[in-house]
């Protein structure tokens, strides 16, 4: 789902969370970093404006230093 979608950086803190506009809350998502290969499983914890908007906190653990976007990810839904 949503597979080489552009993820978001979110200013919410906290635990490592996401937020999603096609997704319900209480959902589980892996987000991989298509560019660097590293991935994070998350929950949705609210409504955002893309596929997938991550907070800062999960955002550190696969995004790449000094960006705000990752352009190619994989969004997999975690049962």
């Amino acid at each position: 789902m949503c597979d080489g979608a552009t993820v978001g950086l979110s200013a919410v803190g906290g635990a490592a969370g996401a937020f999603s506009s096609q997704l319900p809350v209480g959902t589980s998502v892996r987000v991989t970093n298509l560019d660097n290969g590293r991935q994070t499983t998350v929950r949705i914890i609210g409504v955002g404006s893309g596929c997938v908007v991550l907070n800062s906190a999960a955002f550190e653990l696969v995004g790449e230093s000094g960006k705000n976007v990752i352009k190619r990810a994989q969004i997999e839904k975690v049962t």
